[in-house]
């Protein structure tokens, strides 16, 4: 999942923030915050990160300027 790679440093991240650069529109599926989630949520099992940091990441997509769509439209 490409949205990941804005917050957490992972192969290629480099070139999924360069999506957040400039004046790109970005779109993404509905289904994009469980899918974070279900990451997020792998994460906090495996001790990877706190509840306070998942918390906050989840925040930080919430703020980016998504434009989301319904997957069955």
């Amino acid at each position: 999942m490409p949205a990941i790679k804005w917050f957490f440093p992972e192969i290629h991240g480099d070139a999924a923030l360069r999506l957040l650069e400039g004046e790109h529109s970005l779109h993404a599926p509905d289904l994009i915050y469980s899918e974070f989630g279900n990451v997020l949520g792998k994460r906090f099992r495996k001790n990877q990160i706190s509840t306070r940091d998942a918390s906050a990441t989840i925040e930080a997509l919430l703020s980016v300027p998504l434009q989301v769509h319904p997957l069955n439209s």
